[in-house]
């Protein structure tokens, strides 16, 4: 089968926007980096001993060994922490899109892994196959994933039965349960993100004004809804298109919400 007559046949199941903007979190990653390396060299240079003591003629500057030491593991903490936040996009789901041809699960996420920059000889076989012509999308197959428990995808039956968090969406008005976020994942990986939840409807007589400025804040933070066309396809669907013009720019859209659930069960991580 052409690669061509696989594509035609897909059908995106979810297009959403990532939880936090891409570019906020390359700068935390950054300010990370930075901060760890700089205080690193600052150990390696005045490291002193006892440390809180304030009497320059009781301290003494510390061996070489142990200054360096301390400095690289400082160094080493900062840069692995600006490293998370660097590889993180990339575990963020913006489109997941079915290939019924292939039996194959699409996920679009926020930025390409950082295997995407390296020579195909040198990524790992056991790692998702990228999309050739879409460096951002895996491939997975559809009975590999799943949605993990110990997360909020665990909750789908207590939110159905109205027990999980009002938001009321900007668009419809209506008061809905729904969890804030879905965890994808597969033995071989570490899952991936998907917001769920719509965008909230801020009244103009809010009772707590505290509340009310802390999730707009928490809004002006996450990024807006990936409609973007699926590498070889045949653009958007109608469907799309009104979705896309009627939704918040920030608000996630599921094509069947409910069948959604269904097509990737719960499992625990060590289940099989």
């Amino acid at each position: 089968m052409s690669a061509t007559s696989a594509v035609s046949g897909a059908r995106v199941l979810y297009r959403g926007p990532p939880g936090m903007k891409r570019a906020l979190y390359y700068f935390i990653g950054t300010v990370f980096t930075g901060a760890g390396c700089y205080q690193g060299f600052l150990l390696t240079q005045h490291l002193s001993w006892p440390i809180f003591s304030r009497d320059p003629e009781k301290t003494k500057l510390a061996p070489p060994m142990l200054r360096y030491a301390t400095g690289a593991a400082v160094a080493v903490t900062g840069g692995g922490l600006g490293m998370f936040f660097f590889w993180t996009p990339s575990r963020l789901a913006t489109r997941v899109t079915l290939y019924p041809a292939t039996s194959q699960i699409g996920i679009r996420t926020a930025a390409r892994p950082f295997r995407a920059f390296l020579p195909p000889s040198m990524r790992s076989q056991r790692s998702a196959p990228l999309n050739p012509q879409d460096p951002c999308e895996r491939f997975h197959p559809l009975d590999a994933l799943y949605r993990r428990d110990r997360t909020s995808a665990v909750e789908i039956e207590q939110f159905a039965q109205g027990k999980g968090r009002r938001v009321v969406s900007a668009t419809s008005g209506k008061r809905q349960r729904v969890p804030s976020s879905i965890l994808l994942g597969e033995d071989v990986t570490f899952g991936y993100q998907l917001e769920a939840a719509p965008t909230p409807l801020f009244e103009t007589k809010a009772k707590n004004l505290y509340t009310q400025y802390w999730s707009r804040f928490k809004l002006s933070l996450r990024g807006e809804t990936d409609w973007s066309e699926v590498a070889g396809g045949q653009g958007l669907t109608p469907a799309e298109v009104e979705a896309k013009a009627q939704l918040d720019p920030k608000d996630p859209w599921f094509m069947d919400r409910k069948n959604f659930d269904k097509l990737f069960p719960v499992r625990g991580y060590g289940s099989k």
